[in-house]
């Protein structure tokens, strides 16, 4: 018989690893570094100056499953 499904983020949240990935992420807001365009705004204060003029909270636009991913990209 198989294994019940565990997402990913309930494995790292058991081990305390998400608390610093937390962590970094939010690092990488205040001096943000996370597309192409590297405008270092601190995203958690402000959007002036951010290329994307998204701030702490981004919007997603879209979603969906793509079941022929391999299993590290499919959560």
């Amino acid at each position: 018989m198989s294994q019940p499904f565990i997402p990913a983020y309930l494995k790292l949240l058991k081990s305390d690893e998400l608390s610093l990935l937390v962590e970094q992420a939010y690092q990488h807001l205040e001096d943000c570094d996370l597309c192409a365009r590297f405008c270092h705004i601190n995203r958690r204060l402000t959007i002036k100056g951010a290329v994307c003029h998204m701030g702490e909270h981004a919007t997603i636009n879209s979603f969906g499953a793509h079941y022929g991913e391999e299993d590290p990209l499919r959560g």
